[in-house]
């Protein structure tokens, strides 16, 4: 399985992930941030979640899905497009129609 490939399954297995750190990085973005770093939101969604999590959940977020994260934020979020510095990946720039599929999806509030 390819790293977008894990990406695209953890995306859809936890939609929340995704919705945390935008509301995060729009937060930033907000405060007057013009940059930040998708990693920094990581470890604030990480600290969120430690105090959220219910007893006995086991949250996971590993440091392979950031350059996905900042991808798709910039994708979906107008206001995110410049936000992060997009640093190249390791199995190249994700392409195809799943990937397509997902910069288009509506993403709940």
């Amino acid at each position: 399985m390819t790293r977008l490939q894990r990406f695209i399954a953890f995306h859809k297995a936890r939609p929340e992930v995704y919705v945390m750190l935008r509301d995060v990085c729009l937060d930033f973005k907000g405060r007057g941030r013009t940059k930040w770093s998708i990693w920094g939101a990581f470890q604030v969604v990480r600290w969120q979640r430690h105090f959220q999590r219910v007893p006995g959940e086991d949250f996971k977020l590993s440091n392979d899905l950031t350059g996905y994260y900042a991808r798709l934020l910039a994708a979906r979020e107008p206001e995110l497009r410049e936000f992060f510095t997009m640093r190249p990946l390791l199995d190249g720039e994700p392409t195809g129609e799943e990937w397509a599929a997902l910069t288009r999806e509506a993403v709940a509030a």
